[in-house]
């Protein structure tokens, strides 16, 4: 589980980093296909659907990157909260 936690950490901070959300995009499906791997509740679920809605508006060249990046850094703290 704490693989997994990790390597959506990593694809979130490159989905950020990327220059545009063309670029952010394959980094953003990947974590899409994690969520399987993690067996949510259905309120993590909703929690790492959020999270996932935020990391895209944060990604790429965005005004307000760093609003956007704090609530997905936010719902992700409340994730791995949810997963321990």
């Amino acid at each position: 589980m704490i693989e997994i936690i990790t390597k959506v950490e990593t694809l979130f901070e490159a989905a950020i980093l990327a220059s545009n959300k063309a670029d952010a995009k394959p980094f953003l499906s990947e974590i899409r296909s994690l969520e399987v791997s993690l067996n949510l509740t259905p309120y993590l679920r909703i929690v790492f659907n959020e999270f996932l809605a935020y990391a895209e508006n944060a990604s790429g060249q965005v005004k307000e990157k760093e609003h956007w990046k704090a609530a997905a850094e936010q719902s992700l703290y409340k994730l791995t909260s949810g997963l321990r």
